[in-house]
């Protein structure tokens, strides 16, 4: 076979297991970028999805070609990402599966993701189905599973009128971007960060929701934060001029959180700066930040995984084989590590402010995190920094010879004459690749104690004396 052809061979096998790996991976991303790449017919699907977003979505309809075509590109990876299944014999149609996507890509028009891949299934009912769950009828509902609930009655009702702040897509999908935030890996880092601080921004509204109080808000706002949030969002983009004159802090700071204004119809509902420096130069208006602060509650890939990772493969190995030679007992490493937790664990405040919630995850963070590697790095740094050197020549008094039953390796361990070497029998331990050494009679070890710039003494060399010419005059 010629070179070309072998090639060929090799790129056909690569693009099997991508596709492969595409059906099979949780996130969407790549399975989305394949059919992106290789579907010849992709440009008709996307006309096809065009046309069913115009007649149902007013927020499409508003959009530049530019802005259409990146609502499309969200609706294409949601509808290949998702499973639509219709129950009591409804049957699932492409309208229905770009509706629901045409909702999601509008509530995450300003995400740089589609904020999603945690719901996997979608079920459709034809109208408002029972829930054993809560026993009653809903019209819709979100899983922590990664399953969306519809009314396709409801849905539909939603954008039938598009000014009476109900809106059932919506409000689901808000809630679907909360759920993911706690159990998704792939969803807006801005989301992410911000969405605490626009809470405590509407707490006090909220609040006066629980007491009864009239506000521009349905009072199922009331019923806890996420349905607050979920009823903010319908307002937000059903009735965006009113939301920003009753409430205008909280409207403003969605737009901020969202990334997007309901009210800059004429460039692609941009938050543009002009928006931003309006609100900033009103001191009546809480002003936006001028950098998010990082938000470690919804961090998948938490910055204390690093270090627990590095105490495992860094830490723990390191230390386990340099402490084989150090004259301490295992009470040392012992307090070693109960003092460093205790000092960690003083600094428990700090570690909260930097994502720490959990007491466990403390206590992991402190054992493997910082305890392991502090261990490790005092074991270098006395082996790479030596103090003093000193040789102790002791007499044998016996020995016995086994094989280590890991390696079939014999071991010849000794018994002498100095109390605080047989207090170490590790040190005393010797391995030998061949029965030579048995024909011998030992006489004494020389054994080169180093101590290092962290005060720890260790076993630098050793070794072994048969010949009584090589036996010092005095020994200690």
């Amino acid at each position: 076979m010629n070179l070309s052809g072998t090639f060929l061979i090799a790129i056909v096998l690569v693009f099997i297991l991508l596709m492969v790996y595409a059906n099979q991976m949780s996130s969407s991303k790549l399975k989305v970028w394949l059919l992106l790449l290789f579907r010849p017919y992709k440009d008709a699907e996307f006309r096809e999805i065009g046309a069913n977003l115009e007649k149902h979505n007013s927020f499409y309809r508003n959009l530049s070609e530019a802005g259409k075509v990146r609502m499309i590109e969200k609706c294409f990876e949601f509808i290949y990402s998702k499973s639509l299944e219709g129950r009591e014999e409804l049957e699932v149609t492409e309208e229905m599966h770009v509706a629901i996507a045409g909702t999601a890509a509008q509530i995450s028009f300003g995400f740089n993701t589609s904020g999603f891949s945690h719901y996997k299934t979608i079920r459709i009912f034809p109208e408002s189905f029972y829930s054993k769950m809560f026993d009653r009828y809903l019209k819709g509902g979100a899983s922590t599973s990664g399953v969306l609930f519809l009314s396709w009655k409801d849905f539909m009702e939603g954008f039938a009128d598009e000014k009476d702040k109900y809106n059932l897509g919506l409000h689901e999908m808000a809630h679907a971007l909360r759920i993911q935030l706690k159990y998704g890996n792939d969803f807006d880092k801005r989301f992410a960060n911000y969405v605490d601080s626009w809470e405590e921004i509407a707490l006090p509204e909220f609040t006066r929701l629980q007491n009864g109080e009239s506000s521009f808000l349905r009072p199922y706002a009331a019923t806890n934060m996420e349905e607050f949030f979920a009823v903010c969002v319908e307002h937000f983009f059903e009735a965006a001029e009113d939301f920003q004159k009753q409430l205008p802090d909280i409207f403003n700071h969605l737009c901020f959180l969202l990334n997007l204004n309901p009210l800059n119809k004429s460039n692609d509902f941009k938050l543009d700066e002009d928006f931003i420096k309006s609100v900033n130069n009103d001191r009546s208006r809480v002003p936006f930040p001028d950098k998010v602060k990082k938000n470690y509650k919804y961090d998948n890939n938490h910055w204390s995984f690093f270090f627990i990772l590095s105490g495992i493969f860094f830490g723990l190995t390191y230390s386990y084989h340099a402490s084989e030679w150090y004259l301490f007992h295992d009470y040392f490493i012992i307090c070693f590590i109960v003092t460093v937790i205790a000092i960690v664990a003083g600094f428990r405040k700090y570690f909260y402010s930097k994502g720490i919630f959990l007491v466990r995850h403390l206590m992991l963070f402190s054992l493997l995190g910082v305890a392991m590697p502090a261990l490790a790095i005092v074991l270098f740094l006395d082996q790479q920094f030596v103090v003093e050197t000193r040789v102790l020549n002791t007499k044998v008094i016996d020995y016995s010879i086994y094989r280590d039953p890991r390696n079939k390796v014999l071991v010849y361990e000794y018994r002498v004459d100095n109390q605080y070497l047989m207090s170490h029998p590790k040190v005393l331990k010797f391995q030998a690749f061949g029965l030579e050494l048995a024909e011998k009679e030992f006489l004494a070890l020389d054994i080169e104690l180093s101590t290092g710039i962290m005060g720890l003494t260790r076993v630098s060399a050793r070794k072994i004396i048969y010949r009584e010419s090589d036996i010092p005059q005095k020994m200690p």
